[in-house]
């Protein structure tokens, strides 16, 4: 939320003003002021009340939605980078949905190597999609602001939270006017051949006074930029064997030899772009204001990722296929493909009681994916005559290969309770809370 207030400036602060301009935001001024007599005051909900970001007692960062769509930003990874404090281990969208690698002051599980393989230790990072704890890496549309706290925040976001926290507040059904938007990107990625198409659409609908409905999606088609140079040719699951005659055969065709079977070669081909990504994304939210005192919100948020291959450059396992220049080409033997669904339903009711706001958030998830993992190279480190554990195990075996069908679930049902008080002038704030989250 954005309020503009006025202050007058001394002739220093108009000074340093004038230096900090060229790095600072301008807010809209006003009518018959201008730009440099305004300065815009965020305020935020870390705390669990709202507040101006300077009165916050802790280090945090605000990041607006309009700034977020102003530099066509869409992906946490790519968010975390612009903000100061904060690291973030960008492996694609093949891991991004699942492995929370966000990094703040340093502090990480996490050695960085783990690839697409979740961690059974809780994240040094909070997130949370409005009140809920889950990391599921959502589209940011249609978003309001992402707030950062830096630091341990146990108190009011549990013991995932010794890093800090990443916040990510939605926008809410407006039932004061109708609204619409829509857009539509396209761009091309260095080394790809492909295109890059984004398309989201946003409507706000009053259904009366007091209610309004919000529906957002969007779609992300990005073509990859790492090419698979040494992939199989597979038949019945199996690669083929590359006959005595030059054809390339089926292990279970009836003309091949066992000798054929055993010590030929297989046939190979290849992929440009393979790692693909294919992205759907709704969110629908419902609000109810019966009076000023109490706001009920039901929000229903889903995401479907496809992701073609893995975004990594590696030699691979087997050097017996196509030349390998090391430059956005992998020579894994095998498509590793993966995708993943996460919905999120969640109930939020915020009730002023005077002295204090009593507020309840109720929700429920459902985050579960799978991938196709190669993993060859673990037993074969070389195929140019070197010991390996798999030519100890499997001597003469000219088609080398082991691959994993990878999978998570999580399922949980959360609620908190919380009582913030409300008087602005007393000495002391405080907040009374309890939260339950109890996993399928």
């Amino acid at each position: 939320m954005n309020t503009t207030k006025n202050f007058t400036k001394k002739p220093l602060v108009a000074a340093i003003g004038g230096v900090l301009a060229s790095t600072s935001p301008v807010a809209i001024a006003q009518s018959g002021e201008t730009a440099s007599d305004v300065l815009e005051e965020i305020l935020v909900t870390a705390s669990r009340r709202e507040q101006s970001i300077q009165d916050i007692p802790y280090n945090i960062s605000a990041v607006q939605g309009e700034d977020i769509d102003a530099q066509n930003i869409v992906d946490n990874a790519e968010l975390m980078r612009s903000i100061a404090g904060v690291s973030v281990i960008d492996r694609g969208y093949r891991n991004a949905g699942h492995v929370n690698s966000l990094i703040i002051r340093g502090i990480n599980v996490d050695n960085g190597v783990n690839g697409d393989i979740p961690l059974s230790a809780a994240a040094t990072v909070a997130t949370y999609v409005d009140n809920t704890p889950l990391f599921a890496n959502f589209l940011l549309k249609d978003i309001q602001r992402v707030e950062v706290l830096r630091g341990p925040q146990g108190t009011l976001y549990g013991s995932s939270a010794l890093g800090g926290t990443v916040r990510y507040i939605m926008n809410r059904p407006d039932a004061s006017q109708f609204d619409a938007s829509a857009g539509l990107n396209y761009g091309q990625t260095e080394h790809s051949d492909g295109n890059n198409l984004g398309i989201d659409a946003m409507v706000n609908i009053p259904l009366s006074d007091t209610a309004a409905f919000r529906l957002s999606a969007a779609s992300v088609e990005n073509d990859g930029v790492v090419d698979y140079k040494n992939l199989y040719q597979l038949q019945d699951g199996k690669p083929v064997v590359l006959s005595d005659s030059g054809q390339c055969l089926s292990v279970n065709d009836p003309s091949l030899s066992n000798e054929e079977i055993a010590f030929n070669e297989s046939c190979y081909t290849s992929k440009e772009d393979a790692d693909d990504v294919d992205i759907k994304y709704v969110r629908a939210s419902l609000r109810f204001q019966p009076n000023d005192d109490l706001d009920i919100q039901f929000n229903y948020q889903w995401q479907e990722d496809e992701v073609g291959g893995r975004r990594t450059i590696t030699k691979g396992a087997d050097y017996y296929g196509n030349a390998y220049n090391g430059k956005d080409e992998s020579g894994s033997t095998m498509l590793e493909p993966s995708e993943r669904d996460a919905q999120l339903a969640s109930l939020d009711v915020e009730w002023d009681l005077g002295f204090a706001t009593l507020t309840s958030s109720t929700s429920s998830y459902e985050h579960n994916g799978n991938g196709w993992r190669d993993n060859t190279s673990l037993w074969v480190t070389d195929r140019g005559g070197f010991a390996n554990w798999f030519a100890i195990l499997y001597p003469g075996n000219p088609r080398p290969v082991a691959h994993v069908d990878a999978g998570f679930e999580d399922e949980a049902f959360v609620q908190e309770f919380r009582l913030v008080s409300n008087d602005s002038d007393s000495d002391f704030d405080w907040t009374v809370g309890a939260l339950s989250l109890i996993h399928i």
